[in-house]
């Protein structure tokens, strides 16, 4: 069997086929109505069924919306990127990463889109992450980067890939933006406290409140700079809602969200039935949609809460009759 090799799923479906679905069945108050309606036509960029999407705390309208790009979606996005604008650059990503040595290290890429409404058109954003600790992580930054088509963005990596801070665990780069800023994510750890810094004692309080330790987002230059980014992702919890709660209780005590997004921040993950029959491997299967909480990303600056934004993960989750259960990520 393929490293790479899924179940046979029937019925084989993408973002666009379940998004009516999703309109209709997912509350207002999480996503309103015209973000899905902005958003058809861009629904072809993602290459599976699973995606997330990203906004802020006083506005149910989508800012954000992408997906990881996993080795067996490549050649299904490489077929989009040919025939997509929008999608274009997934093929020099695509071709870099299957030209890095990933016995070394592997790395896993996530794709967004910031979503400028009347402001412009989409920003793309590239993420690559990586395991932490890792001695070789910046000769495979290199490596990958030295593969791009696009100068500007290799340039950027390149630079990222001398960043001195200690545990990094990933690299942001923003290709929408004329200067193409770049953020290293970094865990949240004695090697990396900057004793000292402002924002250190609000990296301390978030990581105090959540179940799930946080990661921040900082440039890729010896001084961090003054505006951090705190992401505290609880994917891989049982129950994120759960996981997030107590962040989403110190917003709402600060006044950055008001009571009725807290309560629905709190609520359980959203489970939408899909019509008509499903298989798993051929076996009888219940197919849902899951929407669930992924993230709360914090702004500190200067020591201080500034803003945050909340990420949602759409994934099919398919019961084959026998017990088995399956993940579509």
């Amino acid at each position: 069997m393929s490293e790479f090799a899924l179940p046979t799923l029937y019925p084989a479906m993408t973002a666009s086929d379940y998004w009516e679905l999703l309109k209709i069945h997912v509350p207002l108050d999480i996503v309103d109505s015209a973000s899905w309606d902005r958003l058809a036509s861009a629904t072809p960029a993602l290459p599976g069924a699973a995606f997330g999407f990203e906004r802020t705390l006083d506005s149910p309208a989508i800012s954000q919306f992408g997906f990881h790009l996993w080795p067996w979606c490549m050649d299904r996005a490489l077929a989009i990127a040919a025939n997509m604008p929008r999608a274009a650059f997934l093929a020099s990503l695509i071709r870099a990463w299957r030209t890095t040595r990933q016995d070394r290290l592997p790395i896993h890429l996530m794709v967004m889109w910031d979503e400028g409404g009347d402001a412009g058109p989409p920003q793309p954003q590239v993420f690559l992450t990586f395991a932490p600790n890792q001695p070789d992580w910046q000769d495979v930054v290199r490596g990958f980067a030295g593969q791009l088509d696009d100068s500007d963005f290799a340039k950027a990596l390149q630079g990222a890939a001398t960043a001195p801070h200690a545990n990094i665990v990933g690299l942001g780069v923003y290709l929408g933006r004329q200067d193409m800023p770049v953020r290293t994510t970094v865990t949240v750890g004695p090697e990396s406290n900057w004793d000292g810094h402002p924002n250190w004692t609000a990296v301390n309080e978030i990581t105090s409140l959540a179940a799930v330790p946080p990661v921040v987002a900082v440039p890729p230059t010896p001084d961090p700079g003054s505006i951090w980014h705190v992401p505290v992702v609880a994917r891989m919890h049982a129950k994120p809602h759960e996981a997030l709660a107590p962040l989403v209780r110190a917003l709402l005590e600060r006044g950055m969200l008001d009571a009725d997004t807290a309560l629905m921040l709190q609520q359980p993950p959203l489970m939408i039935p899909v019509p008509g029959g499903a298989t798993i491997d051929g076996q009888p299967a219940l197919l849902r949609l899951m929407v669930s909480l992924e993230r709360i990303k914090i702004v500190v600056a200067n020591g201080a809460w500034l803003s945050a934004k909340v990420c949602y993960m759409v994934r099919p989750v398919w019961r084959a009759s026998s017990g088995r259960v399956f993940v579509e990520n």
